[in-house]
């Protein structure tokens, strides 16, 4: 029967549809952090839990005290989820706004002979091995692959860091007597991290308000013997159709923003070692912003669909209010 109500099944594919936007950013979250910003995989991950688990509670929270505090009925319930849902969509852009340009690579986004291709005439002797993957930062701030496809001749370990010296693909920007390299990636001149953490801060808490709403609109508009097992319902399809295809879907799309693969193993793409920061930008906002666009969709459909039970008064429904804290 549940599948049969209308209402309910609008309401639920809401649901799931703004729990694939959830689940597929989150869970990809730290990796464009990483790549967007140079951080090293455990400071994405503590920024993004800085940033995530907040919103997600203080969405929560402000979502329950404002249906509490007015009393809402069904149909104000819905249309407060059909603000905050499309209110969210907006934020989807976040992604885009805090970008930062591709970092300068040599033969991948800046010229090294040719672009696309690690070899050059400065290294053309040296018969770099493509499949050790050793980056280093030279002193003109470009990045290589390797000490080797710098064109890299000395090198000595000073205060823990490798430096490279007589590096033949690197200009000398510094009038020194030697072209140096550093081992590791060059650091991120990009300094739009803040604009993504409070964007996406607000981000959170305006998805996470539509969560009570949609709750205890399914309450509204499933009989009371019902109720407790339609909550169930909607939780299966939420994580059915929504936590487990979700990161399936945008890991597959964050591969093709990818622009150099790790090719350590024959005959296998391993992972991806540089992304197209534009692309990986949009794959995240088009990702997200398509499925807050379904949710919405379902949840003014929802609201059009339901029709208060005749006779029956929706304000002294004494069952919903015993199911929700006041």
């Amino acid at each position: 029967l549940l599948l049969k109500n209308p209402v309910f099944m609008c309401l639920t594919l809401t649901a799931t549809s703004e729990g694939m936007a959830a689940f597929g950013v989150s869970v990809f979250f730290t990796k464009f952090i990483e790549n967007q910003y140079g951080k090293t995989g455990s400071i994405s991950s503590l920024i993004a839990g800085c940033v995530i688990i907040p919103g997600a509670a203080i969405g929560q929270v402000l979502g329950g005290l404002v249906v509490s505090k007015f009393k809402m009925k069904c149909k104000q319930t819905i249309r407060l989820a059909i603000a905050t849902s499309f209110a969210s969509l907006m934020f989807s852009a976040c992604y885009i706004l805090a970008k930062c340009d591709n970092p300068e690579f040599a033969g991948i986004s800046v010229e090294n002979g040719a672009t696309g291709n690690l070899s050059a005439p400065c290294n053309a002797n040296y018969n770099c091995d493509r499949s050790h993957y050793n980056p280093v930062c030279g002193v003109n701030n470009v990045q290589y692959f390797s000490p080797c496809h710098a064109g890299c001749k000395d090198h000595v370990l000073l205060s823990k860091t490798e430096v490279y010296y007589n590096c033949s693909c690197i200009e000398d920007t510094h009038n020194t007597s030697e072209s140096k390299a550093y081992s590791g990636k060059c650091a991120t001149m990009c300094n739009k991290l803040p604009i993504l953490m409070v964007l996406t801060l607000i981000a959170g808490i305006i998805t996470n308000m539509t969560s009570t709403p949609i709750i205890t609109a399914v309450l509204w508009s499933v009989p009371e013997k019902q109720r407790s097992f339609a909550l169930g319902v909607q939780w299966a399809f939420i994580r059915l159709l929504g936590a487990i295809p979700a990161p399936i879907l945008l890991g597959s799309a964050i591969d093709h923003s990818c622009i150099l693969w790790d090719n350590s193993t024959p005959g296998s793409k391993g992972a991806c070692l540089m992304y197209d920061n534009l692309k990986l930008a949009s794959t995240f906002s088009l990702f997200s912003a398509a499925f807050k666009l379904i949710a919405g969709i379902f949840i003014v459909v929802a609201y059009f669909l339901y029709k208060p039970p005749p006779g029956k008064d929706e304000s002294n429904d004494k069952s919903l209010s015993t199911t929700l804290p006041n």
